[in-house]
């Protein structure tokens, strides 16, 4: 876009902390250069989606008169866009049509299925995929070399791994874990990042296997009354299981498809020890079936 001088307008859609908002900034300060002071508006869709908004801020900022460079255009730029309401996006239709001719609309959200099909069929649509452990281990020893922090590798490596292609939350748990501990380690992480330790759960497959229900119940329970969240639990789960290869392909599969019933059901609101009870049943009646 940016070599051929023609930005059109875009939804990009991803995981949290995979860089859309500030590849959209990037590219539009690139793209506008002195003028991105003028010429560019930013709102969020979480704090301004109501209806007032689309008809007094974005069609004033749309309709305001500027001298631009030919190929140039104002730009709106709409972060967390999925929380704009449906009627807001249909009012947010007629504007985009309206101002094709000076403007450009760029919308950033987490779940594209969430922007109504009108503004879906006149926007470029682009995906972030989550980021690859090796990037975001990368990028942290990156951090780590210019800001001349202690660290090992398989510190690096563990907070790549429970960062789940999240370079936001990755950089997040570096610098608790800097600030806290003189070196960037695997002890220090696991002390301030309060995730489960893997080797706790390491066994728990073998355990599934072989339908010992009693011993999963004590594992999971001992981790959850330890004070760790539901959410780590099944997070690690979901890391141990996919990981492991000493167990059949079908098995691994039917694993992660009740590990992640759980984690719907866990974010649909369910908590405490029933659900960790719940997890081991299911998990240990896989061998079964």
């Amino acid at each position: 876009m940016l070599v051929n001088n023609s930005l059109s307008n875009l939804i990009i859609s991803g995981p949290s902390g995979t860089g859309k908002s500030c590849s959209i900034k990037c590219l539009v300060k690139e793209f506008l250069h002195e003028l991105s002071k003028d010429a560019l508006l930013e709102l969020n869709g979480s704090d301004d989606r109501g209806i007032n908004i689309i008809r007094v801020t974005i069609k004033s900022f749309a309709q305001k008169k500027m001298i631009l460079d030919e190929g140039k255009y104002k730009v709106i730029i709409l972060d967390e866009a999925d929380s704009i309401t449906v009627g807001s996006q249909q009012a947010l239709r007629r504007i985009i049509e309206n101002f094709s001719k000076t403007t450009r609309f760029i919308f950033v959200c987490n779940e594209l299925n969430k922007i109504i099909e009108p503004i879906q069929s006149r926007s470029t649509m682009l995906e972030f995929k989550e980021l690859k452990k090796n990037d975001l281990f990368r990028m942290l020893e990156k951090i780590c070399i210019s800001e001349n922090i202690n660290y090992t590798k398989s510190g690096l490596e563990l907070i790549s791994q429970i960062s789940y292609g999240d370079m936001r939350h990755a950089i997040g748990n570096l610098q608790n874990t800097y600030y806290c501990s003189s070196i960037i380690n695997k002890k220090s992480i696991f002390e301030i990042c309060n995730i489960p330790l893997n080797f706790l759960l390491r066994d728990i497959v073998k355990l599934c296997l072989k339908n010992d229900l009693k011993k999963v119940c004590n594992l999971l329970s001992s981790n959850f009354h330890d004070g760790y969240s539901m959410d780590d639990i099944i997070n690690t789960l979901f890391y141990l299981v996919r990981t492991n290869t000493s167990i059949k392909e079908i098995d691994r599969i039917e694993f992660i498809k009740q590990i992640s019933v759980s984690g719907i059901n866990i974010n649909d609101g369910v908590y405490g020890i029933i659900p960790i009870y719940s997890i081991a049943s299911r998990l240990c009646s896989i061998n079964q079936k």
